[in-house]
């Protein structure tokens, strides 16, 4: 953050005017789960953007304005539909899940210790939201258990290392900006596992720079059964984690949504991620799973020859 101007500052020199906005329909950020329109759901070979569901503390638009527009751009910009889940819709995960191709787990504030076995002992209660942390931890299970892509960052990941049994540390110093806000990001070196999905995706080498807003973390003491380190910076605080059987589960512990901030580098993740998403449409596309894309919607497809309206169901001509 500049001290004169107040904005935020380009630190890798990218040309923010080269970044370009994506040039398709996007739907309300507001709007609920709902299959897309009919005109959307086209043959196995179209083109279709993944739908990517991203989380939110509630459906309160102004804070969608004020925490997570940069989710929305990032997805979009990577070639996704994100959609937003909150509380007060998600109620049966795994049908929610269905009309999903990807999972992000957005930042926020702090789990509720209980939930890792723990009292309060540093974290801030006042950021505790138990319908959150429930939604969360559910859509997580339920999307492991079906392969799903699963991309968390910062209280993301902490919610992937709770979900799969790890505890955290409540509270670090020296890894968030004034008073925990976006005000002032600490920029610090993460290093990278070679090989690892990470390393894959940055393709950027040994190390990259990053961003740093949070207060608690997961230290390699707190690490849940099944998930190794990829990231970590000199102080032993694990920056990326990601699952040694899943095809594609990621956590972060910076924000790579605030592409403004960061090199270009970090668009990747978000590229990669949705790739990750497309392919596991295409793969329920390929063995006609249309129950998982929709139960009750039409279903559009297209040949050479004709135009015809199908129901959800599978069938054949």
């Amino acid at each position: 953050m500049d001290q004169e101007t107040g904005k935020p500052v380009n630190r890798c020199n990218v040309d923010q005017s080269a970044i370009p906005i994506p040039q398709f329909a996007i739907r309300n950020p507001q709007s609920e789960i709902s299959m897309p329109p009919t005109s959307d759901l086209r043959s196995p070979t179209s083109a279709l953007r993944p739908r990517i569901g991203y989380t939110s503390r509630e459906a309160d638009i102004a804070y969608f304005h004020k925490f997570q527009h940069d989710y929305w751009f990032s997805i979009s910009l990577g070639g996704g539909e994100p959609v937003r889940l909150y509380p007060e819709t998600v109620h049966d995960y795994n049908a929610d899940l269905d009309k999903l191709d990807g999972l992000v787990l957005t930042g926020g504030g702090d789990m509720d210790p209980a939930l890792y076995g723990q009292g309060i002992d540093g974290a801030d209660e006042k950021t505790i939201y138990p319908e959150r942390d429930r939604m969360e931890l559910w859509l997580i299970k339920a999307a492991i258990s079906r392969n799903m892509p699963i991309f968390g960052v910062c209280r993301g990941i902490q919610v992937i290392n709770v979900a799969l049994g790890g505890t955290l540390a409540q509270h670090i110093e020296g890894h968030t900006g004034k008073n925990n806000t976006f005000d002032a990001p600490r920029p610090h070196a993460v290093s990278i596992e070679p090989g690892s999905l990470l390393d894959r995706t940055l393709a950027c080498g040994p190390t990259i720079d990053a961003n740093s807003y949070h207060h608690q973390a997961v230290l390699p003491a707190d690490l849940a059964p099944g998930l190794v380190i990829t990231g970590q910076t000199t102080d032993g605080v694990i920056e990326a984690l990601e699952h040694k059987d899943h095809p594609w589960l990621l956590g972060v512990q910076w924000h790579p949504e605030r592409l403004y901030e960061l090199c270009d580098e970090h668009r990747r993740i978000w590229k990669g991620f949705v790739e990750a998403a497309s392919a596991y449409r295409d793969e329920a596309i390929e063995h006609s799973d249309w129950q998982r894309l929709s139960e009750s919607s039409l279903l559009r497809l297209w040949d050479n020859e004709q135009d015809a309206v199908y129901d959800g169901r599978r069938e054949q001509y």
